[in-house]
């Protein structure tokens, strides 16, 4: 749960059930091959962005040592509101490529042939897209955070 202070477990299953229902799985099983080109292809998607955005943290930033105390920090400077919003923003670009194709594909009508190749492919091009946009986001995430000062952050000068 994202927010556990403000939804429930009950509101998170609830809102998980609409989701299912406005997806629509009627027409994701309406043709034999209708689960794998759809759901399967959209969800490792997904799940190739989570895995690249894992895979550079855990190698490349944290160097294959993880700190459990400083994850679970309530006031650790990295996850600024209980979660880390470069993680986030590069898993949604990564994901954002693919989802042309997926659109496509659900609602039946032909695109690009671009497009369908990256929809087809979309856990190694969402793997690749995260695993090389962590590391530029995070730098410029943390530079634009380094920049702005709060009031009492600015030092007085002498009268």
């Amino acid at each position: 749960n994202l927010l556990p202070e403000r939804i429930s477990f009950r509101g998170a299953a609830y809102f998980a059930l609409c989701a299912s229902l406005a997806f629509c799985p009627w027409r994701v099983l309406s043709t034999p091959d209708g689960f794998v080109t759809r759901f399967l292809v959209a969800y490792s998607g997904i799940t190739g962005a989570i895995l690249g955005v894992m895979l550079v943290d855990f190698f490349m930033i944290r160097k294959q040592v993880l700190d459990v105390e400083q994850l679970y920090d309530p006031d650790s400077t990295e996850y600024g509101s209980g979660y880390n919003a470069a993680s986030f923003l590069t898993t949604a670009l990564a994901i954002a490529p693919c989802v042309p194709g997926l659109v496509a594909n659900l609602g039946g009508f032909e695109l690009a042939p671009v497009w369908m190749n990256l929809y087809g492919t979309a856990f190694f091009t969402c793997l690749a897209l995260a695993a090389g946009l962590l590391l530029p986001i995070r730098k410029a995430m943390s530079w634009l955070t380094c920049s702005v000062r709060t009031p009492e952050q600015v030092p007085l000068s002498p009268s």
